[in-house]
């Protein structure tokens, strides 16, 4: 925007939402949940195959997590495990 009193005002209307003790009260619940899920999902694959892709976890955390932030639900991601899911 190039009028500053119109981005102030803007501004002003998203200030609330978007600060950090917002955030922390609404989403912090939620991305401790996928992590606990990632982690579990984690120890399981070590478990199984005495070693883990940790980087496929925490990119499907981030996946789930997005998802949900974005779009009000996440990708399932972590529940199915396999990289193609949507292919």
């Amino acid at each position: 925007m190039r009028d500053p009193a119109a981005h102030a005002a803007r501004r002003k209307l998203f200030a609330r939402a978007f600060s950090k003790s917002e955030l922390r009260s609404t989403w912090e619940g939620v991305v401790k949940e996928k992590v606990r899920v990632a982690v579990g999902k984690m120890l399981e694959e070590m478990m199984g195959a005495g070693r883990c892709d940790v980087f496929k976890w925490w990119t499907f955390l981030a996946t789930d997590v997005s998802g949900r932030l974005m779009f009000g639900e996440d990708f399932g991601m972590l529940e199915y495990g396999k990289v193609g899911f949507f292919f």
